[in-house]
């Protein structure tokens, strides 16, 4: 027998170890390449516009856009002291004696 040739009885298809992550990559990228071709991803919304990114990395990019979709105002605690005293004066002014 040439040494190149595994002899057969030696095989065993379950003494392979297969990376998990690496066969989910595949398969994913399986799944993708199939609908690419079925044309799934052609005339999606939004293609040709570009995307709303930040010029550089910033951690903090989830909170911010939260902050902006919701229209939500966060002040430093000593403006937002301020802000509630003014508004405690003006609810005092309008209570009878």
């Amino acid at each position: 027998m040439p040494e190149n040739e595994f002899p057969l009885r030696f095989y065993n298809p379950c003494a392979f170890e297969f990376d998990t992550e690496m066969v989910i990559s595949l398969m994913a990228d399986a799944q993708i390449r199939a609908a690419i071709e079925r044309g799934e991803f052609d005339n999606l919304p939004g293609a040709g516009k570009p995307l709303d990114l930040p010029d550089h990395h910033d951690p903090d990019w989830w909170i911010k856009s939260l902050v902006k979709r919701e229209g939500l105002v966060m002040l430093p605690p000593s403006v937002q002291l301020r802000k509630d005293d003014a508004g405690l004066d003006e609810q005092l002014d309008r209570l009878p004696n």
